[in-house]
C-alpha cells in the first residue's frame, strides 16, 4: 500500500481526527506530515511516535489541548512542529514541558508565530510532469468534474505511468477512490488536502 510515503498532507481536510491517526503508524519511512485545518484535537498524537523517520510535524490551525502534548507523544527525530493559530503558544507550553521537549528533542524547532500557507505549487517541479514521476490534479490534462471522472483518470493512468509524488487537492475524492492508491508502493508524497477522504 502507501507504507513507502515520505510526505502526506492531510491539511484542509475535517473528516481527519485523531481515531484516524492510528492508520498512519504503517507508514514507517514518514518524515513529513501536515494535519493543519483537521480535526485533530491531540489524543491521537501519541500513534505518531511510531514514525521513526518523521522529521516534520504540522499541526497548526487545529485545537490542540495542552495536556496531550508530551515528549513521549512525538517521534524521536522530530525536528520541526508547528504549532500557528493552535490555541497554544510557545509560551503556554510550561517550563517543565518545554524542558522535557528540549532534552528527548534536542534538535525540535517549535514554530508558534508565524505561518506561512502550503501551495503544492511552490514544490520545485510539481507541475512539470517530466516523465510522469509527479502528476498534479490541477493540471489541465486531468479531468474535472465528478468523482467517479477522477477515479476513471487515476485508474487510466495509474495503468501507463508510476508517480512518485501525487497531487490530489481540492477534488472530490472519497475514501473509495484511494482503492486505486492502495498498490501504488512507488509513491513517496501525496497531497489528499481538500478532499472529503476520511479517517
Amino acid at each position: 500500500g502507501l507504507e513507502q510515503l515520505q510526505t502526506l498532507n492531510l491539511r484542509l481536510n475535517s473528516n481527519i481526527t485523531d481515531a484516524g491517526l492510528i492508520h498512519l503508524r504503517r507508514m514507517s519511512v514518514l518524515t513529513e506530515l501536515n494535519l493543519s485545518h483537521t480535526r485533530v484535537r491531540g489524543s491521537g498524537l501519541a500513534q505518531l511516535s511510531a514514525l521513526q523517520d518523521l522529521r516534520t510535524l504540522n499541526i497548526s490551525f487545529t485545537r490542540i489541548e495542552d495536556s496531550s502534548l508530551s515528549p513521549s507523544s512525538f517521534p524521536p527525530r522530530l525536528q520541526h512542529l508547528d504549532l500557528t493559530e493552535t490555541g497554544l503558544s510557545c509560551d503556554d507550553l510550561d517550563a517543565a514541558m518545554q524542558n522535557s521537549l528540549q532534552e528527548s528533542h534536542p534538535d525540535l524547532h517549535c514554530d508558534c508565530a508565524t505561518y506561512e500557507p502550503y501551495d503544492p505549487h511552490d514544490e520545485p517541479g510539481l507541475c512539470e510532469l517530466e516523465d510522469y514521476a509527479e502528476l498534479d490534479a490541477q493540471d489541465p490534462f486531468m479531468p474535472g468534474g465528478s468523482s467517479q471522472q477522477l477515479e476513471d483518470t487515476l485508474s487510466s493512468l495509474f495503468s501507463r505511468v508510476q508517480p512518485q509524488v501525487l497531487n490530489l487537492s481540492n477534488q472530490r475524492l472519497y475514501d473509495i477512490g484511494l482503492a486505486h492508491l492502495r498498490d501504488r508502493t512507488e509513491l513517496r508524497k501525496l497531497d489528499l488536502s481538500r478532499t472529503q477522504v476520511t479517517d
